[in-house]
């Protein structure tokens, strides 16, 4: 199973919460919140509690499986297969992956590290602005 292998290869024990959550990012590209995760999860898994997610998201995030992007005060996660940027609708609320082939960023100076691009762009999708006019 691919997600355990990812969880293995990050010195992290597959459990059965910790496979459910990297699961359901990988399945759903929706962009969830923590409570998202939790009330899609919770009918799976009765025990499980917000506190568990949030950690186990923490964690994922601290070994770099996923990221988490701040998009209107809300924080929600993403698994990145590969590098892109999000495009979020003002009109339908989705959040949409923009496939990205190579970002370089040259403008700080070299004792500079950047460990973290987060940008989102905000606008209309294809579908909001088609019925827009």
């Amino acid at each position: 199973m691919k997600v355990k292998k990812i969880l293995e290869k990050n010195n992290i024990k597959p459990s059965i919460i910790r496979v459910k959550i990297l699961e359901y990012l990988m399945k759903n590209k929706t962009h969830p919140t923590a409570d998202e995760i939790y009330s899609h999860l919770k009918k799976e898994l009765p025990t499980l509690s917000k506190t568990s997610v949030y950690l186990n998201l923490n964690l994922f995030l601290q070994k770099k499986i996923i990221h988490d992007i701040k998009i209107k005060e809300e924080q929600r996660f993403d698994f990145m297969e590969e590098e892109h940027l999000n495009f979020y609708c003002k009109l339908c609320k989705k959040i949409f992956d923009i496939p990205l082939k190579e970002l370089k960023i040259e403008i700080f100076p070299n004792d500079f590290y950047v460990e973290k691009v987060n940008i989102y762009l905000e606008g209309t999708c294809e579908n909001c602005g088609k019925h827009k006019n």
